[in-house]
């Protein structure tokens, strides 16, 4: 029983320490405990006063302690203020960073804009520029001459964009291909009709024929048929005959009036015939300008000048002959010289030979001459009045005809159409049976040729 109690006894023992170690102290006191015996109090005062010093020691430790605490939150919260300053500070310079560099982007966005701006003022500084820059993006070019260099620049060489700078360029220059062609056109068809029409007449009929045909512009060859053999030209003379007269009234420098010095020469000549009371052009209208009635006077009328011509080329007093004042003249002006054989001024005669092509050169050189050109016939006038009455217009003819000999000649300007022209068309050795049939071929052929020369 006595044991039992002793461990109920114990065990409230534990319990009671149990509970004071759990009881909070409001006081923490610190007991240094002596390392030895002597340091314990041997009497009450002493010990009283070890008390009263230990509590002031604990008392002050807890303010040293206080203290510390007190520095260290101190320090903490300096600490604390330090760091908020720093986070502040930083977040005013990332801020102020910020702005700067949404400063310099906007600087640099600019700048850039600048430098494109003035980049393409130098690229647009000049035309030539502006085209290089905008014509590959901008449809809309500043003027026509621009779209003309913008399509020659496409579509042509360098060479071809200098000849075609600006429109009124282009439409010359198309212009001049296009007569080019015309004109291409026209001479082939000219020759397949002569071609087709003389063949007509070989296979049908018996004359001989030569006939040159060229453009009044330039001399150059249309069509030619035995141009350089040897005929019979009839009247056709008299154009020879006229322009060695031209030739020789060219006169001094400076006086390109043929009548002036035409009036002048009759004067010094002391020149007396009835033909050459009237001047030149009058002249030259009765030589050319006549009906059949009246041809006995233009072939007097044409020898008449020959003598003119006789008088005025004179060598120590001396005058020289016509046929060599004629033939010299076709030297001059024709390079054919195998049928330089003249007679007659008035072409009334078997004797004259001349080539066709020579009588086309004497064409050539009178064009220019409008008092000769105005003495020619027009159709329905003198050896023509009832002939190519359907060619109207300013058409000129000279011809020339010995029916008894089988000689038929027609030459003449076609002026008025797209294509100025002259002929010559001589046939020899027509038969009197054919001399109608003849005509009409030639008075056909005219006609048809006239027609295609306008476009």
């Amino acid at each position: 029983m006595k044991s039992k109690y002793n461990i109920v006894t114990i065990f409230i023992f534990f319990q009671i320490i149990l509970i004071s170690a759990c009881i909070p102290l409001k006081k923490t006191i610190i007991i240094n405990f002596p390392t030895n015996e002597n340091s314990f109090p041997t009497s009450e005062n002493e010990y009283d006063n070890k008390k009263k010093q230990d509590s002031d020691e604990e008392k002050s430790i807890i303010k040293n302690n206080n203290e510390d605490t007190t520095q260290d939150l101190d320090e903490v919260k300096i600490q604390n203020s330090d760091e908020n300053l720093t986070q502040d500070q930083n977040k005013d310079f990332n801020h102020k960073f910020d702005t700067y560099s949404e400063q310099n982007i906007d600087e640099n966005a600019l700048q850039g804009s600048e430098n494109q701006i003035d980049a393409e003022n130098n690229e647009l500084s000049n035309n030539d520029d502006m085209i290089k820059f905008e014509s590959p993006i901008n449809n809309e070019l500043s003027n026509n001459d621009d779209i003309i260099k913008f399509e020659s620049s496409t579509n042509t060489d360098e060479h071809e964009i200098n000849e075609l700078s600006n429109n009124d360029d282009m439409i010359k220059y198309e212009s001049s291909i296009n007569d080019e062609t015309q004109e291409n056109f026209f001479i082939q068809s000219l020759k397949n009709l002569f071609l087709e029409r003389i063949k007509i007449y070989n296979d049908n009929f018996s004359g001989k024929i030569g006939i040159v045909v060229r453009l009044l512009k330039n001399n150059n060859s249309v069509f030619e048929y035995n141009e350089d053999k040897c005929f019979i030209p009839a009247s056709l003379t008299k154009i020879i005959v006229c322009s060695a007269l031209f030739e020789m009234l060219r006169g001094s420098e400076g006086n390109n009036d043929p009548e002036i010095f035409f009036q002048e020469m009759l004067k010094t000549l002391n020149w007396k015939n009835k033909a050459f009371n009237y001047g030149l052009k009058d002249l030259l209208k009765k030589t050319n300008h006549y009906s059949f009635k009246q041809a006995p006077t233009a072939n007097k009328t044409a020898n008449a000048i020959g003598k003119f011509l006789e008088s005025s080329y004179q060598i120590n007093n001396f005058n020289i002959k016509l046929e060599k004042i004629l033939i010299n003249h076709l030297d001059k002006i024709s390079y054919i010289q195998n049928c330089n054989r003249i007679e007659n001024a008035s072409g009334l005669t078997l004797y004259n030979k001349i080539a066709p092509y020579q009588i086309a050169d004497c064409m050539f050189h009178l064009k220019d001459y409008e008092y000769y050109i105005m003495s020619l016939i027009m159709p329905g006038q003198g050896t023509l009045k009832k002939r190519l009455l359907d060619i109207e217009g300013s058409n000129y003819f000279k011809t020339g005809s010995l029916r008894a000999s089988g000689v038929l000649c027609l030459a003449g300007y076609l002026l008025d159409n797209d294509f100025p022209t002259f002929f010559v068309i001589i046939i020899n050795n027509v038969n009197s049976y054919e001399y109608e049939d003849t005509v009409q071929w030639i008075d056909e052929l005219v006609r048809d040729y006239n027609y295609q020369s306008v476009k």
